[in-house]
């Protein structure tokens, strides 16, 4: 049961952090998601298939995922993460 609460209240924190990045209008800060991060410097190449279990984000969390994915254009528009088509590539 613990376990559970766990797994929701992080799906909460993540929600609450990826909300500015699927909001079009948001004005301020925007944080990115420090285990995205973290994650792509430490791997240096991620698969796409393998983010989201990296991540531990279920398929069913599309708040979440859109949030996630927008970090990732973000990363991608400054040039600090490359598409390469089945994966990407961190080049920061």
């Amino acid at each position: 049961m613990i376990n559970t609460i766990v797994d929701r209240l992080e799906e909460e924190l993540r929600n609450h952090r990826t909300q500015p990045f699927i909001e079009k209008d948001y004005m301020g800060i925007r944080k990115y998601e420090t285990e995205l991060i973290e994650l792509f410097k430490e791997k240096k190449e991620i698969r796409k298939e393998d983010l989201l279990d990296f991540l531990n984000i279920k398929i069913s969390d599309n708040k979440s995922i859109k949030g996630i994915y927008a970090q990732i254009e973000n990363l991608e528009s400054y040039g600090i993460l490359k598409d390469l088509g089945g994966k990407w590539r961190w080049k920061g």
